[in-house]
């Protein structure tokens, strides 16, 4: 990652103006990164809970099977 360097940021010396509009840049980013984390952690638990069930029903299925035959594939 590149070095961050503070006055490349502005055209020109900054000033109080533009660092107060960097500021809300970077809390709305912030707010936006919070926001895609927290969709990726339900996400992820979703999926787990999914395979869960799918690997439980899977089980049931394999110990509730009459033909022991078709476990043999």
């Amino acid at each position: 990652m590149a070095e961050f360097r503070f006055n490349d940021l502005f055209a020109g010396p900054p000033d109080l103006g533009k660092i107060e509009e960097l500021v809300r840049c970077c809390e709305r980013r912030k707010a936006r990164a919070t926001e895609k984390l927290s969709a990726a952690e339900a996400e992820t638990a979703a999926a787990q809970a999914a395979y869960e069930r799918a690997v439980a029903a899977r089980a049931d299925w394999i110990a509730a099977s009459p033909d022991p035959q078709l476990l043999m594939l």
